[in-house]
């Protein structure tokens, strides 16, 4: 799996982190044994741009306006020098790239 983020939380931990239906159905199964670890899943879809040097720049916050915009809230957002990528509801996907795509292509080569 990949871990794409870890907080303390008051009561311990939450993770969260991504993997094939196999991997995570199979970390489901060996939890059930186990008191102190509890499952939460949640089907969701990432969109990303990538970009360059971003780092120091308002294109975090543009990003996410244009998805406020369209009411698509992200639930988790994860940012590196080369893209940024919002975690939001599986159902809000092609909403989310198709406003993404005008935004920052089809707006920009237009204008």
């Amino acid at each position: 799996p990949q871990i794409f983020a870890c907080t303390k939380k008051d009561n311990g931990f939450e993770l969260f982190y991504s993997a094939p239906t196999e991997t995570l159905n199979s970390i489901a199964l060996s939890l059930t044994t186990c008191s102190r670890l509890e499952m939460i899943r949640s089907d969701l879809a990432s969109v990303t741009i990538t970009c360059h040097a971003h780092v120091g720049t308002n294109l975090p916050l543009e990003f996410g306006r244009v998805l406020d915009q369209q009411n698509i809230p992200i639930l988790f957002l994860l940012q590196n020098p080369l893209s940024i990528s919002a975690f939001l509801a599986k159902e809000k996907r092609e909403a989310a790239v198709m406003s993404l795509h005008k935004h920052f292509i089809e707006d920009r080569i237009l204008s």
